[in-house]
Protein backbone atom coordinates (compact mmCIF):
# COMPACT_ATOMS: atom_id res chain seq x y z
CA UNK A 1 0.00 0.00 0.00
CA UNK A 2 2.74 2.35 0.93
CA UNK A 3 4.37 1.59 -2.37
CA UNK A 4 1.37 2.70 -4.16
CA UNK A 5 0.84 5.35 -2.31
CA UNK A 6 4.14 6.99 -2.66
CA UNK A 7 3.69 6.17 -6.94
CA UNK A 8 0.34 7.98 -6.69
CA UNK A 9 1.77 10.91 -4.85
CA UNK A 10 4.85 11.25 -7.51
CA UNK A 11 2.90 10.32 -10.92
CA UNK A 12 -0.76 10.58 -9.89
CA UNK A 13 -0.98 13.90 -11.62
CA UNK A 14 1.17 13.04 -14.79
CA UNK A 15 -0.54 9.77 -15.05
CA UNK A 16 -4.04 11.62 -15.26
CA UNK A 17 -2.93 14.18 -17.85
CA UNK A 18 -1.51 11.39 -20.14
CA UNK A 19 -4.89 8.98 -19.54
CA UNK A 20 -7.26 11.62 -20.60
CA UNK A 21 -5.02 13.14 -23.19
CA UNK A 22 -4.50 9.90 -25.02
CA UNK A 23 -8.49 8.54 -24.38
CA UNK A 24 -10.09 12.05 -24.76
CA UNK A 25 -12.08 11.61 -21.68
CA UNK A 26 -14.38 14.37 -21.57
CA UNK A 27 -14.61 15.76 -17.95
CA UNK A 28 -17.78 17.51 -18.28
CA UNK A 29 -16.70 20.69 -16.02
CA UNK A 30 -18.48 23.79 -17.21
CA UNK A 31 -15.45 26.22 -16.34
CA UNK A 32 -12.94 23.55 -18.89
CA UNK A 33 -12.91 24.57 -22.30
CA UNK A 34 -14.07 22.38 -24.95
CA UNK A 35 -10.51 20.45 -26.02
CA UNK A 36 -8.00 17.23 -25.15
CA UNK A 37 -5.77 19.40 -23.65
CA UNK A 38 -8.15 21.51 -21.48
CA UNK A 39 -9.44 18.54 -20.24
CA UNK A 40 -6.36 16.32 -19.34
CA UNK A 41 -5.30 20.13 -17.38
CA UNK A 42 -8.10 19.95 -15.38
CA UNK A 43 -7.73 16.31 -14.72
CA UNK A 44 -4.08 17.12 -13.40
CA UNK A 45 -5.53 19.54 -11.40
CA UNK A 46 -7.52 17.44 -9.54
CA UNK A 47 -5.32 14.73 -8.69
CA UNK A 48 -2.49 17.42 -7.76
CA UNK A 49 -4.94 19.02 -5.04
CA UNK A 50 -5.65 15.74 -3.98
CA UNK A 51 -2.31 14.45 -3.56
CA UNK A 52 -1.33 17.15 -1.39
CA UNK A 53 -3.26 16.20 1.76
CA UNK A 54 -2.41 12.41 1.05
CA UNK A 55 0.89 12.79 0.90
CA UNK A 56 0.77 15.10 4.28
CA UNK A 57 -0.92 12.34 5.91
CA UNK A 58 1.37 9.64 4.70
CA UNK A 59 4.74 11.96 5.54
CA UNK A 60 3.38 14.05 7.90
CA UNK A 61 4.81 16.82 5.94
CA UNK A 62 5.10 17.80 2.07
CA UNK A 63 8.64 17.74 0.77
CA UNK A 64 9.79 21.09 -1.03
CA UNK A 65 9.69 19.58 -4.54
CA UNK A 66 6.42 18.69 -4.27
CA UNK A 67 5.23 21.84 -2.77
CA UNK A 68 7.23 23.78 -5.66
CA UNK A 69 5.54 21.59 -8.68
CA UNK A 70 2.49 21.95 -7.58
CA UNK A 71 2.31 25.49 -7.31
CA UNK A 72 3.39 25.46 -11.25
CA UNK A 73 0.99 22.81 -11.80
CA UNK A 74 -1.88 25.10 -10.01
CA UNK A 75 -1.19 28.49 -11.14
CA UNK A 76 0.00 27.75 -14.98
CA UNK A 77 -2.82 24.68 -15.42
CA UNK A 78 -5.54 26.98 -13.95
CA UNK A 79 -4.27 29.63 -16.24
CA UNK A 80 -4.27 27.68 -18.99
CA UNK A 81 -8.17 26.91 -18.70
CA UNK A 82 -9.28 30.05 -17.52
CA UNK A 83 -7.63 31.70 -20.33
CA UNK A 84 -7.94 29.61 -23.12
CA UNK A 85 -4.31 29.69 -23.70
CA UNK A 86 -2.49 26.27 -24.25
CA UNK A 87 1.10 28.16 -23.62
CA UNK A 88 1.32 28.53 -19.97
CA UNK A 89 0.70 24.92 -19.55
CA UNK A 90 3.54 24.19 -22.31
CA UNK A 91 5.78 26.79 -20.48
CA UNK A 92 5.54 25.32 -16.89
CA UNK A 93 8.24 22.52 -17.94
CA UNK A 94 10.57 25.26 -18.88
CA UNK A 95 10.03 27.47 -15.53
CA UNK A 96 10.42 24.25 -13.59
CA UNK A 97 13.56 23.39 -15.54
CA UNK A 98 15.01 26.73 -14.85
CA UNK A 99 13.90 26.98 -11.17
CA UNK A 100 16.07 23.70 -10.82
CA UNK A 101 19.00 24.87 -12.96
CA UNK A 102 18.87 28.64 -10.58
CA UNK A 103 18.79 27.09 -7.46
CA UNK A 104 21.46 24.46 -8.08
CA UNK A 105 23.84 27.08 -9.74
CA UNK A 106 22.89 29.57 -7.48
CA UNK A 107 23.60 27.63 -3.95
CA UNK A 108 27.12 27.22 -5.64
CA UNK A 109 27.47 30.42 -4.71
CA UNK A 110 27.39 29.95 -1.58
CA UNK A 111 28.62 26.92 -0.81
CA UNK A 112 25.62 24.91 -1.14
CA UNK A 113 25.38 21.68 -2.60
CA UNK A 114 21.93 20.55 -2.82
CA UNK A 115 22.71 17.45 -4.60
CA UNK A 116 24.70 16.48 -1.78
CA UNK A 117 21.44 16.78 0.33
CA UNK A 118 19.49 15.21 -1.63
CA UNK A 119 21.63 12.01 -2.68
CA UNK A 120 24.32 11.83 -0.46
CA UNK A 121 22.93 9.02 1.68
CA UNK A 122 23.20 6.76 -1.77
CA UNK A 123 26.27 8.16 -2.85
CA UNK A 124 29.46 9.14 -1.34
CA UNK A 125 31.68 11.86 -3.43
CA UNK A 126 34.04 14.08 -2.42
CA UNK A 127 33.01 17.71 -2.34
CA UNK A 128 35.12 18.32 -5.94
CA UNK A 129 32.84 15.50 -6.79
CA UNK A 130 29.44 17.54 -5.75
CA UNK A 131 30.45 20.98 -7.45
CA UNK A 132 31.06 19.34 -10.90
CA UNK A 133 27.96 17.49 -10.90
CA UNK A 134 25.64 20.45 -9.92
CA UNK A 135 26.92 22.14 -12.79
CA UNK A 136 26.66 19.63 -14.73
CA UNK A 137 23.15 18.78 -13.24
CA UNK A 138 22.57 22.54 -13.89
CA UNK A 139 23.56 22.90 -17.15
CA UNK A 140 21.38 19.75 -18.27
CA UNK A 141 18.24 21.32 -17.14
CA UNK A 142 19.23 24.36 -18.77
CA UNK A 143 19.26 22.62 -22.20
CA UNK A 144 15.95 20.83 -21.25
CA UNK A 145 14.49 23.89 -21.11
CA UNK A 146 15.61 24.78 -24.12
CA UNK A 147 14.29 21.67 -25.79
CA UNK A 148 10.41 22.24 -23.94
CA UNK A 149 10.82 25.72 -25.58
CA UNK A 150 11.90 24.51 -29.15
CA UNK A 151 9.34 21.88 -29.13
CA UNK A 152 6.00 23.51 -27.95
CA UNK A 153 7.20 26.51 -29.99
CA UNK A 154 7.98 24.70 -33.34
CA UNK A 155 5.95 21.10 -33.17
CA UNK A 156 2.24 20.49 -32.73
CA UNK A 157 1.07 19.68 -29.08
CA UNK A 158 0.59 15.90 -29.66
CA UNK A 159 4.92 15.69 -30.09
CA UNK A 160 5.19 18.33 -27.30
CA UNK A 161 3.27 16.18 -25.49
CA UNK A 162 5.10 12.73 -26.28
CA UNK A 163 8.27 14.46 -25.55
CA UNK A 164 7.15 15.23 -22.17
CA UNK A 165 5.97 11.97 -21.22
CA UNK A 166 8.24 9.89 -22.97
CA UNK A 167 11.21 12.10 -24.10
CA UNK A 168 12.11 14.00 -20.66
CA UNK A 169 12.38 10.88 -18.62
CA UNK A 170 14.48 8.86 -20.76
CA UNK A 171 17.07 12.17 -21.47
CA UNK A 172 17.45 12.07 -17.52
CA UNK A 173 18.33 8.52 -17.65
CA UNK A 174 20.80 8.87 -19.99
CA UNK A 175 22.44 11.79 -18.61
CA UNK A 176 22.63 10.04 -15.49
CA UNK A 177 24.30 6.87 -17.44
CA UNK A 178 26.90 8.90 -18.82
CA UNK A 179 27.87 10.48 -15.72
CA UNK A 180 29.12 6.35 -13.90
CA UNK A 181 32.24 7.26 -15.23
CA UNK A 182 32.55 9.79 -13.10
CA UNK A 183 30.96 9.07 -10.21
CA UNK A 184 33.16 5.98 -10.12
CA UNK A 185 36.65 8.47 -10.10
CA UNK A 186 35.30 11.03 -7.58
CA UNK A 187 33.42 8.39 -4.96
CA UNK A 188 34.95 8.22 -1.57
CA UNK A 189 35.81 4.81 -0.77
CA UNK A 190 35.52 2.81 1.97
CA UNK A 191 38.88 3.34 3.63
CA UNK A 192 38.87 7.25 3.09
CA UNK A 193 35.83 6.98 4.94
CA UNK A 194 36.90 5.38 7.43
CA UNK A 195 40.20 7.96 7.57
Amino acid sequence: MQKFLKIFIDYGAAFAFLLVYVTEINLNLSFVPEGTLYQATAAMIIVTCLTLPICYMHLKSIPTKHIMLSILIIVFGGATIFLHDETFLKIKPTIFYVLIAATLLIGLKFQKYFLKTLLGEAMHMQDMGWRIFTVRFGIFFIVMACLNEIIWRFLSTDIWVTFKFFGALPLMLLFFLLQISFFEKHMIKDDQKQE
